[in-house]
C-alpha cells in the first residue's frame, strides 16, 4: 500500500478470495467467520461474502470494539449486509441463537487479529480463541482456516500468547512469517499456503527495502531445479566427494552416496575408513572408493581436484588422525575453490577452532543440529531457532548456515530462508547424513543459484521426500533410507502435495 501504491481495498479482494478458496476446497455446506474490526476481520468478511456468493450458507461472529472498526472493514460489513449473511454480535449472541454452533458449520474462519497483535489474548478475544477450538474438539470433521496468522500466535517468534486458536490451515499473505514455523508455529498454523494478494504490481519487488524479508522455496521451485539437460552427461551433473565414515560409523558413507546419487548428481567418491569398502562396493557399486587411512597430502589434493562439492564429516568421529584429515582437506578445498558442506563429526571438530572459517575463501554451508550448533557457537546456544541469530553469525563466520530443527533456518549472512516442510519423523538416526548428500548434489551440480538458495532447495527436497516417508510408513517408522527412497517420487511428480494425497487415498 505505502511503497507501490495499491489500493487497499484491491489487496484485500485478492487476500479474500485466497481465503474463500481454501475453504471452499472442503466443500461446506455452513461457514462461520469469527472477525475482529480491523483489516485482518475485513479480510474474514470479504472472504464469507464471496463464499456465499457460491453458494455457502456464511455466518459472521463479530469480536471486539465496534468504534475501532477500520474504513475498510465498514466498506466490507456494508456489502456483506447487502448479501444477506448473518451477523452475530459476540459469543453470547451466538449461542443464544445458534446453541448447536459445534454441529452446524463445516468450516470456522479464524480473522479476528492478523499479524499486527503481540500482546496475550484477553477478554473476549481470549474467549473467541477458546470458542474455536471449542467447536473444533467437539466437531473432528469441522476445519479451522487462519488468516494471515492463527489468533494469538506471535506473528514473529510464534510463541503462545497465552491461548491461540489451533488451526488446520492457514493462508498467509505476501511473504511467509516466522512465526507460524518457529516455537509452536508450525503445531498452530496446519498446512500453510502463501497467497500473493499483490499480482497487479508483478515480480519486480525491487521497491521492497526490508532487510528483514524471509523467504521459503517450494514445489515450483525445487521442479525447476532438477529440469535434465538432455545432452549432458555424468560430469554436467556434478562430482560429489563424500570424506566420511570412521571404521565404526560405516552407514554414514553410504547414506550420502545413496542420497546424492538420488538427487541426481553425476558421480560421487567416497574417502572412508580401508574396513569400509566392501560394505560400500556391495551397498552403493556406483561410487568409487578410496581408503583416507595414512593418505598423502597429493592423492588428497588429486580428490579434491577431481570433485566439484566436497562433503566432510559424517561419521568421520573426532579422532587425532580425523582432526588432521579435516584440516587439510578443509584448506586444500579452500584453495581450489570448491564447494564444501561441513556436517556431524566435521562441526564438531570445526568446533574447537571456529574462527578459521573467517580465513577461508570460499563460504562452506554448516548444516548443524541444536546439540552442533551450541558446540559451536555457545555464546548463542539457544538461538538456533531465531532468523536473526543464525543471519548475524552467517555474516560474521563468513558461512552458509542451515540451522537443523523443525523449522529448519538457512541464511548466508544477507538472505533467510525458513523451510516450510518436513515432519517429527525426520528425527530419526542418519537423517542429517540424507540432507548433507542432497546439499552437496545440489552444490555440485547446479552452478547458476546463489549457495543460500541452493542449501534451501536441499533442505526443501529433504523435508519433502520425508513428508512422502511419513505419509506412506507412518511418521513413527521413517528411517532415513526410507527418506532417500522417496526423493525420486518428489522431484519428478508435478506437485508433492498431489502425490501425498494419493499416497493417503490409496
Amino acid at each position: 500500500m505505502k511503497s507501490a501504491g495499491v489500493p487497499s481495498l484491491l489487496l484485500m479482494e485478492h487476500a479474500a478470495e485466497a481465503v474463500a478458496k481454501a475453504a471452499y476446497s472442503h466443500t461446506p455446506r455452513k461457514i462461520l467467520t469469527v472477525a475482529g474490526y480491523g483489516n485482518n476481520g475485513a479480510d474474514g468478511l470479504a472472504a464469507s461474502r464471496i463464499l456465499k456468493g457460491l453458494g455457502i450458507d456464511s455466518d459472521i461472529l463479530l469480536i471486539g470494539n465496534a468504534d475501532r472498526s477500520t474504513d475498510e472493514w465498514k466498506i466490507q460489513s456494508r456489502i456483506c449486509n447487502a448479501a444477506g449473511i448473518n451477523f452475530y454480535i459476540g459469543i453470547d449472541d451466538l449461542k443464544a441463537r445458534e446453541p448447536d454452533a459445534a454441529n452446524a458449520y463445516d468450516v470456522v474462519i479464524d480473522a479476528l487479529l492478523g499479524i499486527g497483535s503481540s500482546r496475550e489474548l484477553t477478554g473476549e478475544y481470549l474467549r473467541a480463541a477458546e470458542l474455536i477450538n471449542g467447536l473444533k474438539d467437539h466437531n473432528k470433521f469441522l476445519t479451522v482456516i487462519a488468516v494471515d496468522i492463527p489468533t494469538g500466535l506471535h506473528p514473529d517468534t510464534g510463541k503462545v500468547l497465552g491461548k491461540a486458536v489451533n488451526a488446520d490451515e492457514t493462508v498467509t499473505f505476501f511473504r511467509l512469517k516466522s512465526g507460524l514455523l518457529l516455537n509452536k508455529g508450525r503445531e498452530y498454523s496446519g498446512s500453510i499456503s502463501i497467497a500473493d494478494p499483490m499480482p497487479v504490481v508483478g515480480a519486480d519487488e525491487s521497491f521492497i527495502d526490508d532487510d528483514r524479508m524471509l523467504m521459503a522455496v517450494d514445489d515450483d521451485d525445487m521442479l525447476k531445479a532438477f529440469k535434465r539437460d538432455r545432452t549432458g552427461n555424468k560430469a554436467t551433473f556434478g562430482k560429489v566427494l563424500c570424506i566420511c565414515g570412521s571404521a565404526a560409523m560405516p552407514g554414514a558413507c553410504i547414506l550420502n552416496a545413496r542420497a546424492a546419487f538420488n538427487s541426481g548428481v553425476g558421480m560421487v567418491k567416497i574417502l572412508s575408513d580401508e574396513k569400509n569398502r566392501d560394505l560400500l562396493m556391495h551397498e552403493v557399486p556406483e561410487v568409487m572408493f578410496s581408503s583416507y587411512n595414512g593418505i598423502p597430502t597429493e592423492d588428497l589434493e588429486k580428490a579434491v581436484a577431481w570433485c566439484d562439492c566436497m562433503i566432510i564429516g559424517c561419521g568421520l568421529g573426532t579422532s587425532s588422525e580425523a582432526r588432521e584429515l579435516f584440516h587439510r582437506a578443509v584448506k586444500i578445498a579452500d584453495r581450489m575453490g570448491k564447494y564444501l558442506v561441513i556436517d556431524a563429526d566435521g562441526l564438531n571438530i570445526l568446533s574447537g577452532d571456529i574462527s578459521l572459517l573467517k580465513d577461508l575463501n570460499i563460504r562452506p554451508v554448516l548444516t548443524p543440529h541444536p546439540g552442533e550448533w551450541r558446540r559451536l557457537f555457545p555464546e548463542q546456544a539457544d538461538a538456533y531457532n531465531d532468523p536473526d541469530a543464525v543471519k548475524i553469525l552467517a555474516n560474521e563466520y563468513k558461512c552458509v548456515i542451515a540451522a537443523k530443527d523443525a523449522t529448519t533456518i538457512i541464511s548466508d549472512g544477507a538472505l533467510v530462508f525458513l523451510n516450510k516442510n518436513g515432519n517429527e519423523g525426520m528425527a530419526t538416526a542418519g537423517s542429517g547424513d540424507v540432507l548433507a548428500g542432497i546439499m552437496g548434489a545440489l552444490l555440485a551440480g547446479r552452478n547458476n543459484e546463489s549457495n543460500v538458495y541452493k542449501a534451501a532447495l536441499a533442505v526443501y527436497l529433504h523435508g519433502a521426500a520425508g513428508d512422502l516417508a511419513s505419509k506412506n510408513k507412518g511418521s513413527v517408522s521413517v528411517t532415513a533410507s526410507d527418506i532417500i527412497d522417496e526423493i525420486h517420487a518428489v522431484i519428478t511428480d508435478k506437485s508433492v502435495n498431489d502425490l501425498c494425497e494419493r499416497v493417503i487415498r490409496k
